[in-house]
């Protein structure tokens, strides 16, 4: 005999991550990249500064060297430029940390959830053993943030969008995460304590504020029929526009 259907609460993150791979997506395009590029070049920027004791362009009477240029390089599939300097050498050693590409991926889906934490950046770089002054910390956050904030606004250009919610666990709260997403790429989503008519409507409004082809959805009273379907029956179950 079957066991009776289970939802299982993850964290937001876990949840996000999990749903994803399930369904094979990705997080919108070209953002993962972009975000792994603009960390590892800005830890990098850090580990440089702490070295030389001196921040770009910085001049001050402790300094003991001076950057000269970058040299092009490829890690991961992503383009870095690692600082060279007049005297001695630097090279990335955080990027040898047998764990590196899980901690980055970590703080990306945390960023791209929580639209970026100073206390999430701060320990990664104690977790690489990187010494960084809270305004370089504070810089890096305010980036992931322009970087999420860009990406929040740019339009959707699929025909088709696809709306799902799962329940997750919001550090002890009963929270949704409701999602909204084309055959590969997440376009969108919604951390909310209240999946009910009100929001749907909202959640609808900004998607179709970014669609190109203006997606017409189906009346909300239908998205709540689905929504207690999917708490219900199956965890598969979808509305499809």
């Amino acid at each position: 005999m079957l066991s009776p259907f289970r939802i299982v609460e993850r964290t937001p993150q876990e949840a996000l991550k999990h749903y994803l791979r399930q369904h094979q997506l990705r997080l919108p395009d070209g953002y993962f990249q972009e975000a792994m590029q603009l960390i590892v070049q800005s830890i990098m920027e850090i580990e440089v500064s702490q070295m030389i004791e001196a921040s770009r362009y910085e001049r001050n009477g402790t300094r003991r060297a001076y950057r000269n240029g970058y040299r092009e390089s490829n890690w991961q599939n992503i383009s870095i430029r690692i600082p060279k300097l007049r005297s001695g050498t630097y090279y990335p050693d955080f990027l040898e940390h047998p764990d590196i590409k899980n901690k980055l991926s970590t703080l990306i889906y945390q960023t791209y959830l929580e639209r970026s934490q100073f206390e999430d950046i701060a320990q990664l770089l104690v977790s690489l053993n990187i010494d960084a002054h809270p305004s370089q910390i504070a810089e890096l956050e305010e980036s992931l943030f322009d970087l999420n904030a860009l990406y929040q606004e740019r339009l959707i250009r699929a025909r088709n969008i696809k709306l799902d919610i799962v329940p997750v666990d919001d550090e002890g709260r009963k929270r949704h995460l409701a999602l909204a997403f084309g055959d590969d790429e997440l376009f969108d989503y919604e951390l909310t304590s209240n999946d009910d008519d009100l929001f749907w409507q909202d959640f609808i409004r900004r998607i179709d504020g970014r669609s190109v082809y203006g997606v017409e959805y189906v009346a909300v009273s239908q998205i709540r029929h689905i929504v207690r379907l999917r708490n219900t029956n199956s965890p598969n179950m979808m509305l499809v526009a």
